[in-house]
């Protein structure tokens, strides 16, 4: 039995597409009738937690996080500055390299100032 769980996003600000003020995201995993199943590198989301995320449409209408984890920034504030930042956790995951054709392990945490991660997403899409 396949186990998916449904979490229900408000939308702050959607930097690409249209919203209405909130987004159902599914993963696979979760806890159902005492069993628990988990998928390596599966974002998993903590009930109180700030993310960006980057979604991709499913049939059902719901949401689903691109590539993995990949697709999952958590919002911190940074206690030393104030400021907002992201936090990103590839573990689970191993990735393909292509400047060097292996495998890699990669790097597990990514941290930036939250501003900076959005600037360059918006930049990317104007290019689009």
């Amino acid at each position: 039995t396949l186990i998916l769980t449904t979490s229900k996003f408000i939308v702050n600000e959607s930097l690409k597409g249209p919203t209405n003020g909130s987004v159902n995201v599914t993963t696979v995993g979760g806890t159902l009738d005492g069993i628990t199943q988990t998928v390596a590198g599966m974002p998993e989301f903590l009930g109180d937690e700030e993310v960006l995320l980057f979604l991709q449409p499913r049939s059902t209408g719901n949401w689903q996080v691109l590539g993995l984890s990949q697709g999952k920034f958590r919002i911190v504030n940074n206690p030393l500055t104030g400021e907002k930042e992201t936090v990103r956790s590839l573990s689970g995951l191993t990735l393909y390299d292509s400047r060097n054709q292996r495998l890699s392990e990669g790097t597990k945490f990514s941290r930036m100032r939250l501003s900076e991660l959005q600037e360059r997403i918006r930049g990317l899409i104007k290019e689009q």
